[in-house]
């Protein structure tokens, strides 16, 4: 049997990234863990396709709606859904803005994420 494709998780924070990532492989998936938008973008053209894409929204460098549309440029990619992860008061109206399919505030409620990633890795 394959193994399913990773999460992408993209958090410029350290402890939040890690953590996250811990998390989720205690939960069964794989994850592919970056710091940046620059990484994630090189990531997605160098030929990763992931499951799905969690990422914060705000992040040095390449911000998240950069990423979003780098992604969308890929036709390898450009399908795999997103989630954002903020702790932005706005974060509906963006998570909108970027076409995500869903968004969490952070601090993050792990078995909500858990539940949205299963629902749209399911698709």
């Amino acid at each position: 049997m394959s193994r399913p494709a990773p999460i992408l998780l993209i958090d410029d924070d350290d402890d939040s990234r890690d953590g996250l990532a811990i998390v989720l492989r205690a939960n069964g998936f794989s994850v592919e863990a970056v710091a940046d938008g620059h990484t994630a973008v090189a990531k997605l053209s160098a030929g990763l396709c992931p499951s799905i894409i969690l990422m914060d929204l705000l992040m040095p460098g390449m911000s998240a709606g950069e990423v979003r549309r780098q992604q969308l440029l890929n036709p390898a990619v450009r399908a795999v859904p997103v989630i954002v992860l903020s702790g932005a008061e706005d974060i509906e109206c963006q998570a909108a803005a970027l076409s995500a399919a869903a968004y969490v505030t952070k601090p993050i409620a792990l078995d909500r994420l858990i539940v949205i990633i299963r629902q749209h890795c399911a698709k």
